[in-house]
C-alpha cells in the first residue's frame, strides 16, 4: 500500500538521541523513510526499534511498535524490559546461569531469578553499536550494525563479532538479517523481541500484517 500524496524520497536520516549514563557515549536516532513513506526508527543503543510508521487501509499513517520517545527509559529495565532491541549474546533464560560447552563449564550472572537473562546485566542491549547507514541500497533504504563482543564479556567464552542489518524494502517490508562470526564456541543465540501496538490513540482502526523475516548464521572459526 501506498501512502496517500506526493511520493517521498528514500532516505536514511541521522539525529542526536542523547548519551549513555556510563562513559557518557554518544548515541544517535536513525530513521529509515522507504518510497512508499514507511517509517522505522532505529537507535545505535541496542539496536532499539524505537517506531514504525505504516499505512492503515486509508493511507493514513500509524507507529505500530511501543517504544519510548527518549533515551532515559531504555538506559533503565524498570522501564525498558528489552523493548524492542537486540538481546545477547543469548536470548531467553539460562538456568542457574550456568552452561557446559566442549567439556568446559562457564558460569555467568544470575540476578534474574537466579537464573541468567538475555545476555547478562550489561547486554547487547546495552552496547552502543558502530553503525554505517545505507541509503542507496537497492532492495531499500537500510542501516548496519556492528559489535565486537570480547572474549569473557559477561562470562561468555571466546569473541562474538556480531552484524545486523535492518532493511526497509521498498515493497513494505522490515527485515532485520543477523550474521554472528565467533574464534571459540559460545552458546549465542542472539534475537530481537518486538511489541506491536495495532491501535494507536487518535488513529482510527485499522488492521496490520506484520511479518518478520530474521536470518541467523552463526559461524565458527579458528580451527
Amino acid at each position: 500500500m501506498r501512502v496517500s500524496g506526493p511520493v517521498p524520497r528514500s532516505c536514511v536520516s541521522r539525529a542526536t538521541f542523547g548519551q549513555t549514563t556510563k562513559g557518557r557515549a554518544a548515541v544517535d536516532l536513525y530513521t529509515l523513510t522507504n518510497r512508499n513513506g514507511l517509517a522505522a526508527k532505529i537507535t545505535d543503543l541496542g539496536g532499539h526499534l524505537t517506531e514504525l510508521h505504516v499505512p492503515d487501509r486509508n493511507g493514513r499513517m500509524a507507529d505500530v511498535v511501543l517504544g519510548h520517545n527518549t533515551l532515559e527509559p531504555y538506559l533503565d529495565r524498570t522501564t525498558n524490559p528489552y523493548l524492542g532491541s537486540i538481546v545477547g549474546r543469548y536470548a531467553n533464560r539460562i538456568a542457574k546461569g550456568e552452561f557446559t560447552l566442549d567439556g568446559t563449564r562457564y558460569t555467568l550472572d544470575a540476578s534474574s531469578g537466579g537464573n541468567h537473562l538475555h545476555g547478562g546485566k550489561v547486554g547487547f542491549d546495552l552496547k552502543v553499536w558502530d553503525a554505517e547507514w545505507m541509503p542507496d541500497n537497492p532492495e531499500g533504504p537500510a542501516l548496519r550494525l556492528t559489535y565486537s563482543s570480547p572474549d569473557g564479556e559477561e562470562g561468555y567464552p571466546g569473541q562474538l563479532d556480531t552484524t545486523v542489518v535492518y532493511t526497509l524494502t521498498h515493497d513494505n517490508a522490515l527485515t532485520i538479517d543477523y550474521r554472528a562470526r565467533t574464534d571459540k564456541a559460545d552458546g549465542g543465540e542472539p534475537d530481537q523481541p518486538l511489541l506491536l501496538q495495532p491501535l494507536r490513540r487518535g488513529v482510527g482502526r485499522h488492521h496490520h500484517r506484520a511479518c518478520a523475516r530474521t536470518e541467523r548464521r552463526l559461524l565458527r572459526c579458528g580451527r
